[in-house]
């Protein structure tokens, strides 16, 4: 028998929902949308937060649909194991003022999963165990999450708290990355940092072995070595720039990547798999990899200072780090944008 997914969210996450709800319907009578953030244990959902979707690619009485680009930008926001668990919408009908009779000889009502809804539900759980879809009519809500290959109506559990440190405990590593590579000098420079950042990822997509792992236990959480990529004599990566350096020549350009990142994922406090846990840890260092090679960066403007003249570029990309947000009762990814973003050397 397959365990029941039990879901705890924050009282006060009801009414948000509900008045995000109200005021799309009185503002122009369509649905609204928004996400659910948290975090997962085994069987349990903990909804701490609602975040309203403020950005669409098309809304309308009967359907809503968010821009991806907003999605992407609050997935960004957390580390491993943590952000986003579900969403919410709107059933906005009674807004309307439709009969009962109406919405009987349509086959409209106000709480319910359509089978729109049910193809999102069963797609995103697919790639995420136990994601919640809540649907409101402005009066309540009502719950959904996939069992045993459909959608399942569970009762949620309304708390006046989630201590997310109750549940959840840190595994962080320190390592640095360095990455070199020579390019022919007529590639745009967009391009050539697009082939840098792949190799930078697919450099940490191995196969890591049992004897390139050790845990061992810190003050603020358990602390994982990737032992191929950790360099004991880096200092905290915390105070380390990341760069990429570029010596153009007369036909080619070399770059250089020199990643110091000090990532964070987050498991459950009672249980920690060693080599599940590197492999998330590996998947959160692909994405420090990727924000920080193109957050806030327009490599297009720096492709005229590879000119002749100039002996060495180098492109600060600034550092990533993950911190307990006291606001939203959860960990977020904290951006500290260098304090100069280009250094040239002429010869």
């Amino acid at each position: 028998m397959a365990p029941q997914t039990n879901l705890v969210m924050k009282r006060e996450l009801k009414q948000v929902i509900i008045e995000h709800a109200l005021e799309g319907a009185r503002d122009r009578g369509y649905e609204i949308m928004g996400w659910l953030t948290g975090f997962s244990t085994k069987d349990t959902v903990y909804i701490l937060d609602a975040v309203p979707c403020t950005r669409y690619k098309r809304q309308s009485r009967y359907s809503a649909e968010a821009d991806p680009t907003q999605e992407a930008e609050l997935a960004s926001r957390f580390p491993r194991n943590v952000g986003i668990v579900g969403l919410y919408h709107s059933h906005p009908f009674k807004m309307h003022h439709e009969s009962a009779e109406f919405r009987r000889l349509h086959g409209v009502s106000e709480l319910f999963h359509s089978g729109i809804d049910d193809a999102m539900l069963k797609s995103r759980s697919s790639r995420m165990k136990n994601y919640v879809s809540i649907v409101t009519d402005i009066d309540t809500i009502s719950c959904y999450v996939m069992q045993k290959k459909k959608p399942k109506k569970i009762k949620e559990n309304l708390v006046v708290d989630i201590n997310f440190k109750d549940h959840m405990r840190p595994v962080t590593s320190k390592l640095q990355l360095v990455y070199e590579q020579e390019f022919k000098k007529e590639m745009p420079l967009p391009a050539l940092i697009r082939a840098m950042e792949y190799g930078l990822v697919t450099s940490m997509d191995i196969n890591l072995t049992e004897g390139d792992i050790e845990i061992q236990q810190g003050p603020l959480g358990n602390v994982l070595r990737l032992l191929p990529y950790e360099k004991k004599a880096m200092g905290d990566p915390n105070t380390k720039d990341n760069f990429f350096r570029m010596i153009p020549g007369e036909e080619n350009v070399k770059i250089k990547a020199v990643m110091n990142l000090a990532p964070t994922i987050y498991v459950h406090k009672g249980y920690i798999d060693k080599s599940s846990a590197a492999e998330s840890l590996v998947n959160e260092i692909s994405d420090y990899i990727v924000f920080l090679t193109w957050n806030e960066i327009d490599y297009s403007d720096f492709e005229r200072h590879l000119s002749p003249e100039i002996a060495e570029l180098e492109i600060h990309l600034g550092r990533l780090a993950t911190k307990y947000d006291e606001d939203s009762g959860i960990p977020e990814k904290v951006y500290t944008k260098p304090k100069r973003r280009m250094a040239i050397k002429k010869k």
